[in-house]
């Protein structure tokens, strides 16, 4: 486990159960309201949202079809705080750098305002791809602050 998985558990193990109401919570709520928009699914889809937080996003794609909807998360408290509210979903800690599925399995993956908290970037894309259908969609919602950049 490498220092940004560590640090983010803690992080957010400690805020699950309040997690809408922090400003990471309703920051990131307004990114995936604009992601929601961009995100179409199917009856028979099997969607995969990377750090799911508190669940909110992946139950609200569940509702647009007949879809197999699964979402993960890195902290424990998170994924108990999501399946204690989503049923219809499946939820299981895992970290977004190392998918636990096989591959070929999911039509869309969505992740928003998780690949800053990565270590690599690059070893979630790779899992992205192994995961993703060949014909499967990436949905990624990541924030970008511009001030000090190119200075």
């Amino acid at each position: 486990m490498n220092k940004n998985e560590k640090y983010s558990i803690k992080k957010y193990d400690s805020i699950a159960d309040k997690y809408d109401q922090t400003a990471d919570g309703k920051f990131t709520a307004k990114v995936k309201e604009k992601l929601f928009k961009t995100c179409t699914v199917a009856n028979g889809d099997k969607v995969l949202d990377v750090g799911c937080g508190s669940g909110d996003f992946v139950y609200a794609i569940s509702c647009r079809a007949k879809i197999q909807a699964y979402g993960i998360d890195i902290s424990p408290n998170m994924i108990k705080e999501c399946q204690k509210k989503y049923k219809n979903v499946t939820f299981k800690v895992s970290s977004g750098e190392k998918l636990d599925f096989d591959d070929n399995t999911f039509d869309t993956l969505t992740i928003c305002c998780v690949l800053h908290h990565l270590y690599s970037a690059d070893n979630f894309v790779k899992e992205a791809r192994r995961v993703l259908k060949q014909d499967g969609f990436l949905v990624i919602g990541e924030p970008w602050f511009p001030w000090g950049c190119g200075n």
